[in-house]
């Protein structure tokens, strides 16, 4: 998925943080980096952006392991992926070097997904460090929405079994899926192939 690129500071600027020690940056309000960043990071298709750039270096080991297998995911997945082609950032809260804001995504294979975000300053630049539960329930609502060749009633059952999930167990799944991991994979072909049964079972008159 599309993610955050850090702002690349001015000459004066980085001088300028050097002389007061970095470490939370000279004051100001970072709300505009911040809504640069993200909007770079959620609209590109660059793995080495996404991998190198992009993402802190504790949800890199989270959703893929570390940095190799995230570029090696990234380019797998880039190729039939559509980015979103805007982000709309707002509600921006900083302390220090840590950030919240809230998202929504427009264009692409998740348009409309929107919710929470944490940012946290790391080697000059904001990186995404976490994405709320409701942001990747609404992200992949949003994907499954997107699937042009799956059916209204098999997206609606598979969208319903996935919000069926409990928090804990809905962000092992997305970050898995994200992270191109092969359990993951093997959950939401289940979900599919369950909700196919359902359907074509006889007496099926509702999504189950």
């Amino acid at each position: 998925m599309p993610l955050l690129r850090p702002r690349r500071l001015p000459l004066a600027a980085f001088l300028l943080a050097l002389t007061l020690g970095g470490c939370g940056g000279g004051g100001g309000d970072p709300s505009a980096d911040i809504t640069k960043a993200l909007q770079t990071s959620l609209t590109s298709n660059d793995p080495v952006v996404l991998c190198e750039q992009a993402l802190s270096s504790g949800l890199v080991t989270r959703v893929y392991g570390g940095k190799a297998r995230c570029l090696q995911v990234e380019r797998a997945a880039a190729a039939s992926r559509a980015s979103a082609g805007s982000a709309q950032v707002s509600r921006i809260k900083a302390d220090g070097d840590r950030a919240t804001a809230y998202v929504v995504l427009r264009g692409g294979d998740q348009d409309g997904a929107r919710g929470a975000l944490s940012a946290v300053r790391q080697d000059g630049g904001w990186r995404l460090d976490d994405l709320s539960t409701a942001f990747l329930r609404s992200e992949f609502n949003a994907g499954l929405g997107s699937g042009a060749e799956l059916r209204a009633n098999l997206v609606a059952c598979v969208g319903k079994r996935v919000v069926g999930l409990s928090d804990a167990a809905l962000r092992v799944l997305a970050f898995g899926a994200m992270g191109g991991r092969p359990e993951a994979q093997s959950q939401l072909r289940d979900l599919v192939t369950a909700c196919i049964q359902s359907l074509s079972a006889p007496s099926s008159g509702q999504v189950s």
